[in-house]
């Protein structure tokens, strides 16, 4: 079994990216939640698309990019 594309781990990345977001913009307008819950997804979100845009690079190699 080969490994993933870089593209397609990429794409993953993103999609689960998207995800947490709805799950933070959701959490954020319920008031009654605490704010932390939100934020953590917040950064889940942020974190993810960045390892998405980190996967876009061709020129690193892929132990490079997994830490």
């Amino acid at each position: 079994m080969s490994a993933p594309s870089r593209e397609a781990l990429s794409s993953a990345f993103h999609t689960q990216a998207r995800s947490d977001w709805a799950v933070y913009l959701h959490l954020a307008a319920l008031p009654e939640h605490p704010r932390c819950h939100a934020l953590h997804y917040l950064q889940m979100a942020t974190e993810k698309l960045g390892k998405a845009y980190r996967f876009r690079d061709t020129t690193a190699r892929r132990l490079r990019l997994r830490k």
